[in-house]
């Protein structure tokens, strides 16, 4: 697991805040949101979900089904990294984001 310095909780188990060719995963969150991806926070070790920040909030998005939606509650990188760490990612308050497809019509 890791941490940054400026950044108290630590990675949850069964997730890492090393990106693969962050770059990559960036465009792709970016096309498969609509939303800027400002920073990528956690993947998955062994799943197909990335947790980014866009504009202040935090964002789920599987890369499997592309769903996606932005995290409601808890708010704030430490509380959400408590939540999953206690294995209660389930738990998660999330708003789903309407399909890009629905947006461009």
């Amino acid at each position: 697991q890791s941490t940054s310095s400026s950044e108290s909780s630590p990675v949850p188990s069964g997730w890492t805040d090393e990106i693969l060719c962050p770059d990559v995963v960036k465009t792709m969150l970016i096309e498969s949101t609509g939303l800027k991806a400002d920073k990528i926070e956690l993947a998955e070790v062994r799943g197909s979900h990335y947790i980014f920040v866009s504009d202040k909030d935090h964002y789920v998005w599987n890369t499997v089904n592309e769903e996606r939606a932005r995290v409601v509650n808890p708010k704030g990188r430490d509380a959400l990294f408590c939540q999953i760490a206690k294995g209660a990612a389930a738990a998660l308050e999330l708003e789903p984001l309407e399909n890009l497809s629905d947006l461009e019509q």
